[in-house]
């Protein structure tokens, strides 16, 4: 595609710098006339020209004869007579022009051919290569792909895990968040599951190996992953489906115009008329004017087929963690008793878990930054893995973690409520064998997820339903802060895909949006995936079909309404060049049309093609008014409802 543009640009500097022009004249009779003769540098140009249809065509020529060969007529049948028919007539450069845009929009509609194949890529990367084995006292560093189900594999802090299976020993907290899309780290103690491809936090972790590789959960979504792609159906060219019509209908045209008025002329006039170069610029001028929109407000829209998706979705599937939320815990709510100062008991915990790794503490200590609140010095700091941290303020020793650590140190005192709160994770506090309070951590909502949820119903989305693998009630929660009516927690991501696909059996368009390898199945298997480009996993970002550079939900009814517009944008180009056609094999067929007449006036309708999508460029997105109030009040109804 690069030389072929190349030599056309040269070709028209060539022409357009040439001193002695082109000279001609007009002839008005029965026909309208136009003849162009090169002089001086401009056979240049016609060479150089004619070097770009050679080397660009032959795969466009390629293809039609390989259609002819199996009986199918396809665009590459029009676009070669489009070529020919421009060739015959002098417009080299048109003929050019033809084959480079031809080139540009196969190029632009295939160039996400080997999404899944990057995508797989990506999961293979989360998941270690090597893993220790422990045989009785004995540790040995091996090839995952060497163990087997019943061994023992140590995890050790900061490492991902190798393996899927059950621990036997020890107690750490856990990331899941790219598998199971839990926003916080999860403990784990003996007899609990881990998964492959999570990042073990603290402490060290043996776990008796149940899967392996290709047989792990995350292998398990890479080979769905690889079925859904395989089932996506191969994108038809919009020319494509009106050339197995229009090529022959041109050829009759063309031959019954030869036969009845015995003027090869006109036939000629017909054919070149009826090049298709409005028709194939139709779609990818469009495109690039609408890729170019989307990309000035952060948005990465991978292809033409995308906008049609787009512009017909009815409904939108949201993931939760790290697509309406941050996915990082915050303070939300700091509960002392016995008369202890809420200051003082953020103030003694800080103290302590400025030492810890934990995203809990470090979200403590941030908190008590923000709050102003100075954090006294600790000596002695103790991690208890999987239960908390502990050390000595002063005179007083402060333990901070989960009622286990409080058990283990005989602090009693602590109320069952705080056992299992309605929202998000607690640090309980004691203070010299004392409970003192607790402080709750939960996701923050982005700050235009609800805006985001109104402006989706305002463009006409039917249905907005948030599917999660975190808890029944953190979901329920954030779904009504947001407007969102329909929700579905604790879903693996077999279960978001099982979901998506129902909706689309029930004849929905459905957009899926997230950001973890745990919604990359479901962004498969929508219509449309979209994924949190700010945020997003590699493996998400592959698989999906519009990103969202700046990992902000309130880019995506933009998105939808830019897709719309440049959907329409294609429908006009679609509509004015087949009109365009269609008149001017009119006026070909009854002669009033000459051969090179007939060239200008299909360059003439290509110009007005370019010239409209350009539009889309720059044009600004209409999302229609909403009433903020009603939906300010379901939302109200929905979080004063704990349910």
């Amino acid at each position: 595609m690069a030389a072929t543009g190349v030599l056309i640009l040269a070709a028209w500097l060539v022409s357009f710098t040439n001193e002695g022009g082109a000279t001609g004249h007009f002839h008005f009779g029965q026909t309208l006339e136009i003849t162009l003769v090169p002089t001086g540098d401009s056979y240049v140009a016609v060479a150089l020209a004619l070097a770009a249809v050679g080397i660009g065509g032959l795969g466009i020529v390629w293809g039609a004869l390989q259609g002819l060969w199996e009986r199918q007529v396809n665009v590459d049948e029009l676009v070669s007579i489009a070529v020919i028919a421009s060739v015959l007539a002098g417009e080299y450069l048109s003929a050019g022009l033809v084959v480079f845009m031809m080139i540009f929009g196969q190029l632009l509609e295939e160039g996400t051919s080997q999404r899944a194949t990057a995508a797989l890529e990506h999961l293979a990367e989360l998941q270690p290569e090597r893993a220790r084995r422990v045989d009785g006292d004995a540790i040995e560093e091996v090839d995952v792909g060497d163990l087997q189900p019943g061994d023992a594999v140590l995890a050790r802090p900061g490492e991902r895990l190798p393996v899927d299976g059950k621990v036997i020993e020890g107690m750490s907290a856990v990331d899941e968040t790219l598998v199971t899309g839990e926003s916080l780290p999860v403990q784990k103690a003996p007899g609990d599951r881990v998964y492959a491809g999570t990042l073990n936090q603290e402490g060290a972790l043996t776990i008796r190996t149940e899967a392996v590789g290709e047989n792990a959960y995350v292998g398990q979504i890479g080979r769905l992953l690889d079925a859904l792609e395989e089932e996506r159906a191969p994108i038809v060219r919009v020319a494509d489906r009106y050339a197995k019509y229009f090529t022959p209908a041109i050829l009759l045209i063309a031959i019954g115009t030869w036969l009845i008025s015995g003027n090869v002329t006109s036939a000629l006039a017909v054919l070149i008329i009826a090049c298709p170069c409005a028709l194939v610029l139709a779609t990818p001028t469009a495109i690039v004017a609408g890729v170019a929109n989307a990309a000035r407000h952060g948005i990465l829209i991978k292809g033409g087929a995308r906008f049609e998706s787009a512009g017909a979705v009815d409904t939108v599937a949201l993931d939760k963690t790290g697509t309406l939320t941050l996915g990082a815990p915050v303070v939300r709510r700091v509960a002392p008793v016995d008369g202890v100062r809420a200051e003082d008991l953020i103030g003694l915990a800080g103290a302590v878990e400025r030492y810890s790794e934990h995203p809990l503490g470090k979200s403590l200590v941030m908190y008590a930054g923000k709050e102003g609140i100075d954090l006294p010095a600790s000596t002695d700091f103790r991690a208890y893995p999987g239960w908390g941290v502990g050390g000595m303020v002063g005179e007083q020793r402060v333990l901070v973690g989960n009622r286990s650590l409080l058990e283990a140190h005989d602090v009693s005192g602590a109320p069952p409520q705080v056992e299992a709160p309605a929202e998000g994770s607690l640090l309980l506090v004691a203070v010299d064998g004392r409970f003192r309070g607790w402080v709750q951590f939960a996701d923050t909502l982005r700050p235009a997820a609800a805006e985001a949820v109104e402006h989706l119903h305002a463009l006409g989305i039917q249905s907005i339903v948030m599917l999660t693998g975190d808890r029944q009630q953190e979901a329920g929660r954030l779904a009504g802060a947001v407007g969102i009516d329909e929700w579905h927690a604790r879903l693996l991501p077999e279960d978001k895909v099982e979901w998506v696909r129902g909706a689309r059996d029930e004849g929905k368009r459905v957009a899926m949006a997230g950001d973890g390898v745990n919604d990359a199945p479901a962004l498969a298997a929508a219509d449309l995936g979209i994924v949190m480009g700010g945020t997003g996993t590699a493996v998400a970002a592959e698989t999906a079909d519009i990103a969202l550079m700046r990992g902000d939900i309130g880019q995506l009814p933009t998105a939808v309404a830019i897709s719309r517009m440049t959907l329409g944008g294609i429908k006009q180009n679609l509509i004015f060049a087949l009109v365009w056609n269609l008149a001017g094999i009119a006026l070909a067929a009854t002669g009033i049309l000459g051969p090179v007449a007939a060239a200008l006036a299909h360059n003439l309708g290509s110009v007005a093609v370019v010239v409209n999508a350009a539009r889309y460029i720059a044009a600004p997105t209409k999302i229609p008014p909403h009433d903020h109030r009603q939906r300010q009040a379901q939302q109200t109804d929905a979080v004063s409802d704990p349910a």
